[in-house]
């Protein structure tokens, strides 16, 4: 089975040495933001992959600089009362356990949401595709606010 780590961003490049120190011997896919960009660059892999995704995400409890493994994902729709399918993950090692949830938008709220969990806004997209295996982890870059983010990565827009 081929593995792929995928990214979102090169600035989460700078993740990989701390969170998959063998990461040389994958190949690397930096698929941009949001669900279209993931679609776009992962539609020809062949579903029986494996992939690694990682990146920097929000959260509405952890410290930023925590990494969490992700266990379960869905999409965060919040104005809408449809329940979305849940994927489950592949989970090994010591890191904390955690939902994540996928917006189409950077989270700036989730007070209503009960569970502890993370957001980002690809994870849903990737194990939608149907691919064999998905490992994902999540660094936490902000508390639900884009000035916290934009000063973890190093990144002004």
């Amino acid at each position: 089975m081929k593995t792929y780590i995928v990214i979102a961003t090169n600035e989460e490049k700078l993740l990989l040495d701390q969170i998959i120190p063998n990461h040389y011997k994958y190949e690397l896919i930096v698929t941009g933001v949001g669900g279209l960009n993931v679609y776009e660059k992962l539609k020809d892999l062949k579903k029986s992959s494996r992939i690694i995704n990682l990146g920097y995400a929000g959260s509405n409890y952890g410290k930023i600089g925590d990494i969490y493994q992700v266990k379960g994902v869905q999409l965060f729709h919040p104005n809408c009362k449809f329940e979305s399918p849940t994927y489950e993950l592949t989970t090994t090692g010591d890191f904390k356990k955690v939902y994540c949830f996928t917006s189409s938008d950077f989270v700036i709220n989730a007070g209503f949401l009960k569970k502890k969990a993370v957001f980002d806004m690809e994870l849903a997209f990737i194990c939608a595709m149907g691919f064999k295996e998905v490992i994902s982890y999540k660094v936490v870059s902000d508390n639900l606010n884009v000035s916290q983010y934009e000063e973890t990565v190093g990144k002004k827009e």
